[in-house]
């Protein structure tokens, strides 16, 4: 429930009928089979999926969407940027800091529907634009190696231990 794919069901199943989308969802989904079925037109639900399918997945659509409600960062985030997949995730997320809103993916309101709708919607509408973040994907993907992920993350620690530290005293 808190990665949000019953929102991302059910804003698939209220999009516009003219988009003629396909939905691939990856990972145990784990909802109620009468919430999934009248919602599943369009949708193929692949379970668990291994390591080099989900790599051949990222290079065969054209985004990854996250619609999580809650997520510490989001490791699937920086695997389909790496491939050059545009990212559709919320503002819970905590790699949604690496979307730039319309360049690399799209960054939008966790448990909206409406807001999952229309980001479909561009997907379906904008095709060149969709196209054009593949691009920027890669770009973030290759300015954000593992070595300044580790750096920042230590220079973060480092911040919050003395912070810590000065009101300890």
């Amino acid at each position: 429930m808190r990665k949000g794919g019953h929102y991302l069901l059910e804003a698939f199943a209220q999009k516009p009928s003219s988009d003629r989308a396909a939905l691939t969802v990856c990972g145990r989904i784990g909802l109620p089979e009468a919430f999934v079925a009248p919602r599943a037109r369009g949708v193929s639900l692949l379970g668990h999926v291994p390591s080099d399918e989900l790599r051949r997945a990222y290079l065969e659509h054209d985004a990854l969407v996250l619609p999580t409600l809650s997520d510490g960062f989001g490791l699937v985030v920086t695997e389909a940027l790496a491939h050059g997949l545009p990212v559709i995730t919320t503002d819970q997320c905590g790699a949604s800091q690496l979307i730039v809103h319309g360049k690399n993916g799209l960054v939008i309101p966790a448990a909206d529907v409406d807001a999952l709708v229309e980001a479909l919607s561009f997907c379906a509408r904008e095709r060149d634009a969709l196209h054009a973040m593949r691009a920027a994907a890669l770009a973030t993907a290759r300015e954000r190696p593992w070595s300044r992920y580790r750096s920042e993350l230590q220079d973060a620690l480092r911040a919050g231990l003395a912070a810590h530290e000065g009101r300890v005293r």
